[in-house]
């Protein structure tokens, strides 16, 4: 009778403890999922403000050029003068 209580409980306990490594490999995976996901938002978020720098350095750069060129029409209007 011993035997057979030992052995129910002993069955018990590995049936128990194998369900517990299921939910803890489901709840790791999922939080893999999610550190995954966290990741790819902050890749998102450098590849944003590497594009925002790059459009305000064009803009910056036409400025700059059309400056230029109305500087170079002032100078030949002068010397048209």
């Amino acid at each position: 009778m011993k035997k057979l209580f030992v052995t129910g409980f002993a069955a018990t306990l590995i049936l128990s403890s194998c369900n517990k490594d299921e939910k803890l490999q489901t709840a790791s995976l999922e939080q893999q999922k999610l550190d995954y996901q966290v990741r790819q938002i902050e890749l998102e978020k450098q590849k944003l403000a590497i594009e925002k720098e790059k459009i305000s350095f064009e803009k910056q750069k036409d400025s700059l050029n059309k400056i230029e060129e109305e500087k170079e029409a002032e100078r030949k209007a002068e010397a048209n003068s």
